[in-house]
């Protein structure tokens, strides 16, 4: 039996059985209605595994508690789910699937920019409404969508609050960047340096420097880096990547101001480095005590369904598939043109934050977050406004 149909088998068995906890009297008549299907392709083996985990987890704890609840329209709800490896082409092959064999409602994207942009095509095609949760890079945007819409905050925003720090706060007056060679990283890299350019044209970029997805030593890069005396470092790369960045600095002596990277926030990200994430930066999207609608009741039930602790990427798919929901009751139909209309004209706040969208289906509201490690918990540094603790130096200070 092959990948992917064993993991088509264990969700439909999961959500069968969360299903058959409800009575038929939820569903009126005395049996059980009709599913209202959702399909999606997440990365459960290869480089997006670790990563891809939140949303595959988000996706089934927002379905149980909306089944446990008595459905939408009277109806239950039914995840397919399918393993796309981490590899973009079958990533297309499954969606081909999901809408022309599986005969889905409604679809969310897979995990990474990557893999969205290159679904989204066959996904605009078959005309079914579909929300894109993980997937940051503008560029999917940039052409007209009419069925597609975004749920992360743009790329220019992850680095910006970062940058607003050492520039006005931590006296970085050079910088570098040293980051993943994936559509994500290079669209967030490629923005804050329009953004560097912009309002501060006097900071010098002395370090611009990708590396493949199968990087083993990261010891060289970070050598330039300190070379270079780059006051702050940018990037990183999904979880892994972004850890060995650290590491690497540490190794090599290199110790500047400041360095932020991506999925810092990952609670892994803190265990697995220990003393050597002190200090580190990390943007964000989500963090426990955010004022958004549910944020506490949703961290609650994420840790009692999954045994861990949530991050913003599992708070932005479970907003994306509680968005779903709320417009399937807004609309009080399947009617997929309605229901379109709907995701692309509402502006409302999520547990995840802020969303209204362009007219191409792309994020105009959400902004995020800058946290920063302190004694093994994540403080909320940018913006000043959410501030829960002042900066403190890169591991302890020179």
């Amino acid at each position: 039996m092959n990948g992917h149909v064993k993991t088509k088998i264990v969700v439909i068995l999961i959500f069968l059985i969360s299903i058959s906890l409800l009575t038929g009297e939820s569903y009126g008549q005395g049996k059980e209605a009709k599913p209202i299907v959702f399909g999606a392709a997440i990365s459960q083996t290869g480089g997006f595994a670790r990563g891809a985990r939140s949303e595959l987890h988000s996706f089934i704890l927002a379905s149980e508690q909306i089944n446990q609840a008595g459905g939408l329209l009277g109806r239950p709800v039914k995840l397919i789910i399918y393993d796309d490896q981490s590899k973009e082409n079958i990533a297309v092959s499954l969606y081909r699937k999901l809408i022309y064999e599986d005969k889905v409602d409604f679809l969310l994207s897979p995990f990474g920019s990557g893999p969205t942009a290159a679904v989204t095509p066959i996904v605009e095609q078959a005309q079914i409404p579909c929300i894109a949760p993980m997937a940051s890079d503008p560029r999917i945007w940039e052409v007209k969508r009419e069925w597609t819409v975004q749920i992360l905050a743009n790329s220019k925003e992850y680095f910006r609050e970062g940058i607003d720090l050492a520039v006005n706060e931590l006296g970085v007056k050079t910088m570098g960047f040293i980051y993943l060679d994936s559509a994500m990283q290079v669209s967030i890299v490629k923005e804050t340096l329009k953004y560097l350019a912009e309002k501060y044209p006097n900071i010098k970029t002395v370090l611009d420097a990708r590396f493949p997805i199968g990087q083993e030593d990261y010891t060289s890069l970070l050598a330039k880096a300190n070379a270079a005396k780059a006051d702050a470092l940018f990037g990183g790369g999904y979880l892994p990547q972004s850890m060995e960045v650290v590491k690497a600095a540490k190794s090599v002596g290199y110790h500047p101001k400041a360095i932020e990277v991506v999925f810092g926030p990952d609670p892994l990200f803190g265990e697995g480095l220990g003393k050597n994430a002190e200090g580190v930066l990390s943007t964000s999207g989500w963090e426990f005590g955010m004022p958004t609608p549910g944020s506490d009741e949703f961290a609650k039930g994420y840790r009692q369904r999954w045994n861990e602790e949530p991050y913003y990427d599992m708070a932005a798919c479970y907003a994306a598939f509680n968005l779903f929901a709320e417009a399937i009751r807004k609309v009080g139909s399947l009617d997929k043109k309605a229901i379109r209309d709907y995701l692309f004209k509402v502006k409302t706040t999520t547990v995840y934050g802020e969303y209204a969208v362009n007219e191409n289906g792309g994020q105009i509201a959400k902004k995020m977050l800058t946290i920063q490690w302190q004694g093994g918990k994540k403080q909320i540094l940018m913006p000043k406004g959410l501030r829960t603790a002042s900066p403190i130096p890169l591991w302890g200070g020179k």
